[in-house]
């Protein structure tokens, strides 16, 4: 989540993308994924404003320019899954 959308340029510039995020943003249905987008961006600094999410799904495919060669996510529990 960003408020000036440079999240793209940044994840499409280097040979390999390594990405970590909690698992709490981890959504089984995309209907829950809307309702995390919203809280995501008001938890960021605590108010209503524009937050540009970026979608991260995977290595570029053959025959496209943009996006990493390799991409790796690391998913973090750090105990969340005990709460």
């Amino acid at each position: 989540v960003t408020n000036e959308g440079n999240a793209r340029m940044c994840t499409t510039l280097p040979k390999t993308h390594i990405a970590v995020m909690g698992m709490e943003r981890i959504a089984p249905t995309f209907a829950e994924v809307d309702v995390l987008i919203t809280m995501l961006a008001r938890s960021a600094v605590g108010a209503r404003l524009t937050g540009y999410n970026t979608w991260l799904t995977g290595p570029r495919e053959a025959g496209h320019v943009d996006g990493p060669e390799e991409f790796h996510l690391v998913i973090v529990d750090n105990g969340r899954s005990e709460v």
